[in-house]
């Protein structure tokens, strides 16, 4: 009887020693996965950071090496970027200023822009010192214009074009595609460097002057002009 004892408790004894092998092997083998699972989150996580990276050195190598190094002298290049659909340019050049010209006198701002109906308007956005501005408009377009007494010039304050009559400096108007509009301020760009552009932004480095040129299937269909005065806009 006691021999049947002393075997049943060596049995019991044994049970319990494999039950606790084989649930300390389970929680070795969950303790794996565990680890193994985080180890391929992390390499995901890792990649796709990686991958964010390296979008953003591309963009900025498409930028700099593939139209910089080809700005024409006359541009003269501030600075270039590429974002989005649109490629901005910072320029100092004067033509920036002067889209149609430089005008010292209201005669010579009707003779070259003749093909537009001026109108006379005064700006009372500042009460204290109301301003003349010059409204000129032609079918769906429109350019407005200050008389700077310092300057003694007519400045551009704003504008919308949508009339291929309409020719800016440098033969700039409605309907030339985007390669012929690139290739005035840059040298031999292959128009797929421009692949996706969609607005070509041009800011003057000197003032406040901001130049928008929206482009359709590559081709040029309208043009905003802009500038920092607090003039009436429209």
């Amino acid at each position: 009887m006691n021999g049947e004892k002393l075997i049943n408790n060596n049995f019991n004894n044994s049970m319990k020693v494999l039950k606790q092998r084989i649930l300390l092997l389970f929680s070795l083998l969950l303790l794996n996965c565990t680890y193994k699972q985080k180890e391929s989150t992390t390499t995901k996580s890792d990649s796709s950071s990686n991958e964010v990276t390296k979008s953003v050195l591309t963009e900025d190598k498409r930028s700099t090496d593939g139209l910089q190094n080809f700005a024409k002298k006359e541009l003269e290049l501030n600075e270039l970027h590429i974002k989005k659909d649109t490629l901005e340019i910072v320029s100092d050049a004067g033509f920036l200023f002067y889209p149609f010209g430089e005008f010292k006198t209201l005669g010579s701002l009707n003779q070259a822009l003749r093909i537009f109906k001026d109108s006379l308007e005064i700006d009372t956005s500042d009460a204290s010192s109301p301003n003349k501005l010059y409204r000129m408009t032609y079918k769906n377009s429109f350019l407005k214009f200050f008389y700077d007494d310092e300057k003694k010039t007519y400045e551009i304050v704003s504008g919308q074009i949508h009339d291929h009559e309409v020719i800016l400096v440098k033969n700039i108007r409605i309907g030339i595609t985007k390669s012929d509009f690139i290739n005035i301020f840059f040298n031999r760009v292959s128009p797929e460097k421009l692949k996706g552009i969609k607005i070509i932004k041009m800011v003057s480095a000197l003032e406040g002057i901001f130049d928008y040129y929206y482009f359709d299937n590559d081709i040029l269909t309208s043009i905003k002009l802009d500038t920092d005065y607090l003039f009436d806009k429209n």
